[in-house]
Parts: structure tokens; C-alpha cells; sequence
């Protein structure tokens, strides 16, 4: 994996390794604005494991797994699900923009993305709801339809 991490990408002075920095920091930065998500590892820890994710996942075509489903991952699913949608599409315009075709590959979509986050990342699905169920001055046919 470090060679292909420190190989040169063709007409760039850029290495491979510089591109997947640039998208790790776009994902950590989305992700701290997220009271409810607290990473499991210290930041060089979660980059390595980026790092590890890109190759295994686009590189050798070894794909990402949850150990188990669980509450937590459903909640993510449903929160940030539309978000890593975006997140990758802003991945692929990136690694793209290098002539790099991660995130290009057939049947390629943003689900990879979400289990990096569930495997890297503690969701407190417990301690992030904006309302309190048991406020009995919460209307919420209002929150339901105030869209």
C-alpha cells in the first residue's frame, strides 16, 4: 500500500497520497460539525485507516464490511446517507480532476463511504435529537410538516 500511496500520478507533481489527504480532510471537517459523532481513533490513526479504505476498497476491490448492523448504523444511514451521497460525488469530481479513476469503478457508490464512517467513527444516537420526546409543549405534527 505505501508504494501505491507515494507513487507519482501522471503529469503532477502530486503522489497519490496527496489527493486521498485532500479528501480525508474534507470528510473529517464535515463530519466534527456533528455533535453526535465522535471519532473512535486520534487523527493520524483515522487518516491511516482512510488510507487503508481507499486501496482495499477501489484498489484491490476488497469491499468494506460492518461487523454487525446495528442501531447506530441505521441512524448514520439515515442522517448522513443523502451527505455521503454528496461527499463522494465530491470525491469522484476530485480524484477525477488528477486523471485518477477512484470512485469511478462500475457499481461504485457512496455505501463504502458510510461503513468507513460507522467503523472509524462512535454515533450517539442517543445523545443528538434536537427534541425532547417527553416536552409536552412539542408539537410534532408541526416538526413532521413544517417543511
Amino acid at each position: 500500500m505505501e508504494k501505491w500511496l507515494n507513487s507519482y500520478i501522471p503529469y503532477s507533481t502530486s503522489i497519490i497520497k496527496d489527493v486521498i489527504n485532500i479528501s480525508f480532510n474534507i470528510l473529517y471537517i464535515h463530519l466534527r460539525k456533528y455533535p453526535w459523532i465522535d471519532s473512535k481513533y486520534d487523527i493520524d490513526k483515522l487518516r491511516y485507516n482512510f488510507y487503508t479504505f481507499i486501496h482495499n476498497e477501489y484498489i484491490i476491490k476488497k469491499p468494506s464490511n460492518i461487523d454487525k448492523y446495528t442501531e447506530e448504523f441505521e441512524y448514520l444511514d439515515l442522517k448522513l446517507s443523502e451527505e455521503c451521497i454528496n461527499l463522494y460525488i465530491k470525491f469522484r469530481d476530485l480524484f477525477s480532476s488528477y486523471g485518477l479513476s477512484i470512485f469511478n469503478g462500475y457499481n461504485s457508490n457512496s455505501y463504502p463511504l458510510l461503513v468507513y464512517i460507522y467503523n472509524n467513527y462512535i454515533i450517539n444516537i442517543y445523545d443528538n435529537d434536537d427534541t425532547d420526546i417527553n416536552d409536552p409543549s412539542t408539537d410534532y405534527y408541526d416538526i413532521l410538516y413544517e417543511n
